[in-house]
This record gives C-alpha cells, structure tokens and sequence, in this order.
C-alpha cells in the first residue's frame, strides 16, 4: 500500500518562491544565479545600512541569521508576486487600444529582458526602498528580537 506524505506549509512556501524565481528570470531574460546575486547584494547592503558604525559581530549575528534571512527572501518573493510579475506580464504583451479619434492604436511590448524590465525590478528590490519599508522594518524589528 502507498503512503501519501503530505506538503509541509515550509516546502509548499519554498515551491512557490522557486517558480516565482523562475518566472521572474524568464521575464528578465537572466539566470537564477545572477538573480540571487542581486538579491543577496541587497540584503547585505541592507544590513549594512542599518548597522553602519556598529561592530563587525553584531551586523554578523543579522547576516548570518537564517530568520532574518527567511524573512527576507519571503519579501522579495512576495514583492515579485505582488508588484514585478503582474506588472512584467502586463508590459511585455503587446495591446491594442481604441484612441479618442475611435481608431486603433497599437502599444508595443517591451522586450523580455529589456533594460527598463530589469530596471524596475531593481528599483522594487533595493535595499534603500527597504529602509523606507514600515511593514518591512516591522518584520525585521521583529526578528531582531527573536535572533
């Protein structure tokens, strides 16, 4: 007889923000490899940032800490889904709409992997928007108290 094991939520979690990845390097035309790159150049700037003039030890305890960590690529994961992927889609598709004369207009796509792409997904993803992030700060006051 066959056991059917069941999906933690964890790896449900981690599924998802795999193909989110994958998605997301489809669209910007770039290996998985130099997406995590940036990411992680994030979140090391981020650290940075908020602990600047602060001995080595104590931003290490942060970098080096898988809950902030989680905390983090859940973010990024959910800012790909909630603002990059919809808004990457929709652009990408080339659509036609009726002016204000009633004629048809044609709106280019911009290109998988365009510079403005890759821009705006930078732009979502920096460290200094995060610093500006009130829910994102919550979250990671949060974590400082739990590290």
């Amino acid at each position: 007889m066959k056991t059917l094991t069941k999906k933690t939520h964890i790896a449900k979690v981690r599924q998802a923000n795999r193909e989110g990845i994958q998605q997301v390097c489809h669209l910007l035309q770039c290996s998985e490899q130099d997406y995590c790159n940036y990411i992680f150049d994030q979140y090391c700037k981020f650290i940075e940032d908020r602990y600047k003039g602060f001995p080595d030890v104590v931003a290490n305890k942060i970098l080096f800490s898988p809950v902030f960590r989680g905390v983090f690529n859940n973010a990024v994961a959910s800012r790909d889904e909630a603002e990059f992927i919809p808004f990457a889609v929709d652009v990408t598709e080339e659509i036609t709409i009726v002016n204000s004369s009633g004629d048809l207009d044609v709106i280019e796509a911009i290109p998988l992997g365009g510079d403005y792409l890759v821009y705006e997904w930078m732009q979502i993803h920096s460290y200094k928007r995060l610093l500006m992030d009130d829910q994102f700060i919550n979250q990671f006051e949060h974590c400082l108290n739990l590290i």
